[in-house]
């Protein structure tokens, strides 16, 4: 369990990185220009997708680190 728990904080490092990228780009301005459209869905529904991941991980570590608590009781 130690070792899944170290993969699951290693992904919620690169998740969270990837969402601040992201969120970097929506708040570019000129990304809500007519002509960057494209680049805007794009990045609005990254955000979605890395939302629901960084919830599905969070949800598994917190579940993993609170049996390991139990296991050392």
């Amino acid at each position: 369990m130690q070792n899944k728990l170290k993969k699951l904080d290693k992904q919620l490092e690169q998740l969270t990185t990837k969402k601040t990228n992201i969120e970097s780009g929506l708040a570019d301005d000129s990304n809500y220009k007519a002509e960057n459209k494209e680049t805007l869905n794009h990045l609005l529904a990254e955000q979605t997708e890395i939302n629901t991941e960084l919830e599905r991980v969070e949800t598994e570590w917190m579940e993993i680190s609170e049996a390991l608590q139990n296991l050392k009781g």
